[in-house]
């Protein structure tokens, strides 16, 4: 997992990078990525209808529903939220990294949560808490790329971001079925996942 270290290769705000991001920094960023498209997929995939078929059977597609769709909801506002705060923060940390790891952070206490929950109503809550991570954290990722990768390398770094999203549900899934998970161990298992991002460690490209 890509540790936190002191940050210097940020060009200024406004300012288009031209240093080529190397090998090793696109497969840290697509192994943060990695880590949250599982937290987010698997769950929707596997763990929530598990949970709702036993919470209320009766009512588990429709509870299914109002969870994704106000999960949809929350996603929509929290997007460009996250987005606009993250360009007008000032840290020691920089602008990004303290969104991607607090983003992680809420994610985890999230997934957490949802694993413990036995009404709908708790569980709907729980979920909206680790999306509104999940927001978090992808304001400052994407943010990364414009940040840091110019522009004749945005196309493969966009494949870097969205190829491990397939690889993430299905390795996911594998590791509940290969280790006998239970809910309540899936979820702390996807919140173990969450990474505490930091793409922003540069190295010069090879």
């Amino acid at each position: 997992m890509p540790q936190t270290q002191p940050h210097t290769s940020q060009p200024p705000a406004g300012t288009e990078p031209t240093e080529r991001v190397s090998r090793a920094w696109t497969a840290r960023f697509s192994l943060v990525w990695l880590g949250f498209w599982a937290a987010q997929f698997v769950p929707i995939q596997l763990t929530l209808p598990d949970e709702l078929e036993r919470m209320d059977p009766t009512h588990k597609i429709r509870d299914f529903g109002v969870i994704t769709g106000a999960a949809a909801l929350i996603s929509l506002l929290t997007l460009p939220l996250c987005g606009a705060l993250c360009d007008r923060t000032r840290s020691r940390w920089g602008r990004r990294r303290v969104w991607m790891a607090a983003g992680a952070a809420v994610t985890a206490v999230g997934l957490v949560l949802a694993g413990l929950q036995t009404t709908p109503i708790g569980l709907c809550l729980a979920w909206l808490w680790g999306t509104v991570g999940l927001g978090a954290a992808t304001a400052g990722l994407t943010a990364t790329v414009a940040d840091q990768v110019p522009e004749r390398q945005r196309g493969m770094i966009s494949g870097a971001m969205y190829a491990p999203q397939a690889v993430g549900i299905v390795a996911g899934i594998a590791a509940v079925g290969a280790f006998g998970l239970n809910t309540a161990e899936t979820y702390r298992m996807l919140a173990a996942a969450c990474p505490k991002p930091d793409p922003a460690r540069r190295t010069r490209a090879s």
